[in-house]
């Protein structure tokens, strides 16, 4: 009897550098009516809840004892995605359902669409990100189209900045990649959940 996480690589940000969409602390589970859970599945719920932060799904198999989930997405609907075809994939199986969704704290439980930064992403951005600035110099942060985040800052010029904090970002993707099968390494190409992009930018000139 088996039971699964993962924390796998949530929607590929933009190049652009507007302020990035930031949740604050906390969050909140909101579990699905009427979905009935093993012994193994209460036991993988309880770790899911006690694990990181915004955005996450928790999915069951409701033919065997099999759960997966998703934490720390910057986005809830590739979450919810990620966390049904890692179920699919473990459990062999298309009985698979949604049994709790992991939100940033005051959202409303019954929301559907929501994006931003990530929970882990919004402590880097509001700590070391904005901390370790130097006036005058340029400094960048990067995300995944997942949960990994690179951060930069004491250079130069933007050029540099922007490209380290990408490099940083590339090296979190890199290792969980490797983490996954063939299937799963596949799956997040082909939504191009493995790119990094700049999603903000600090400077003279910003």
């Amino acid at each position: 009897m088996m039971k699964y996480a993962l924390t796998v690589l949530a929607l590929t940000a933009t190049t652009s550098t507007a302020d990035p969409v930031l949740f604050g602390d906390g969050n909140r589970v909101g579990v699905v009516q009427g979905v009935a859970l093993t012994s193994d599945q209460r036991s993988s719920f309880r770790d899911f809840k006690r694990g990181s932060g915004y955005f996450g799904a928790f999915y069951i198999d409701r033919s065997s004892d099999v759960s997966f989930w998703w934490q720390e997405a910057h986005n809830l609907e590739t979450a919810k995605a990620g966390a049904l075809k890692g179920c699919q994939v473990v459990a062999n199986s298309k009985n698979c359902v949604l049994y709790a969704v992991l939100l940033p704290k005051g959202m409303d439980l019954n929301t559907r669409q929501a994006g931003g930064l990530s929970q882990e992403a919004y402590t880097e951005y509001t700590g070391s990100y904005q901390n370790n600035q130097i006036e005058g110099r340029y400094g960048a942060i990067a995300i995944s189209g997942a949960s990994e985040v690179g951060v930069s800052w004491n250079w130069a010029n933007e050029a540099e900045a922007r490209a380290t904090a990408i490099a940083y970002c590339e090296k979190e993707v890199a290792a969980e990649l490797a983490e996954l099968n063939i299937e799963g390494r596949a799956w997040v190409k082909q939504r191009n959940l493995h790119r990094c992009s700049v999603v903000d930018v600090t400077g003279p000139n910003h």
